[in-house]
């Protein structure tokens, strides 16, 4: 098997579950509407990628008739399975690698201005590393790719804190594991990172060689403007 397993990570985009850090700025609604848009931008960007097999990995488990509306037929659902963030992408991972795949990649579904050369690249850096890994500029990751199980990097990892890079990239020098880092990246969670993805959309819209998230483009054009007026709400 010479492709590779893309696996997006994403949740049910249920009010007041999903993107619950932009509130009061995005009413519970405004906030599930964003994230939908996120998704499908998503789902198009993995259902696109050459060399890749695609997967979607779903939580909660009851929420499958949700994806199986969202994702295309040929795009694998795979319920998120584990008592932790760490333990779900464990799992996909030697899951995934069980099957035969010789390399498993899992990313976001939060940067929706992730550029398919971006995910390619991923693949060309795990030919000279065990791990390959996308930084997000809050410390974390939207991206994890490996050729090899890697258990012990999920282990013991504050999740959802700043430090989680730092304490991956320490680990895996522990375990004596290469690690190759893509280009930094932003999540969109808080208020303030609206502004930063409405200017970089733009920017993309001027260079003719990149990827359009044209989803959250549009629900940007709908919802964003009277803020941005001073209007002071969504």
């Amino acid at each position: 098997m010479k492709n590779a397993a893309l696996v997006l990570m994403a949740r049910a985009p249920e009010e007041g579950k999903v993107k619950t850090r932009l509130q009061p700025t995005l009413t519970p609604a405004q906030g599930a509407s964003l994230y939908k848009a996120f998704l499908g931008d998503a789902i198009a960007l993995v259902a696109s990628m050459e060399g890749f097999i695609p997967f979607l990995a779903y939580t909660p488990v009851s929420s499958v008739a949700i994806f199986e509306q969202l994702a295309p037929p040929d795009m694998e659902l795979l319920p998120q399975r584990g008592a932790s963030l760490g333990h779900v992408m464990d799992n996909l991972i030697n899951r995934l690698l069980l099957r035969g795949f010789p390399r498993v990649v899992l990313i976001g579904s939060d940067i929706p201005a992730l550029q398919p050369q971006t995910v390619q690249r991923s693949l060309t850096l795990l030919e000279k590393s065990d791990v390959c890994l996308g930084p997000s500029c809050d410390g974390g990751y939207y991206l994890i790719g490996a050729k090899k199980p890697v258990s012990l990097l999920f282990q013991d990892v504050p999740w959802s804190t700043p430090r989680v890079l730092r304490v991956t990239l320490e680990k895996a020098k522990q375990e004596g594991l290469s690690i190759e880092l893509l280009e930094e990246l932003r999540d969109i969670d808080v208020p303030e990172n609206l502004e930063m993805l409405s200017n970089e959309i733009a920017a993309l819209r001027k260079s003719k060689s990149r990827s359009i998230p044209e989803r959250t483009e549009t629900w940007l054009k709908n919802n964003y403007q009277n803020f941005k007026d001073g209007q002071g709400a969504f």
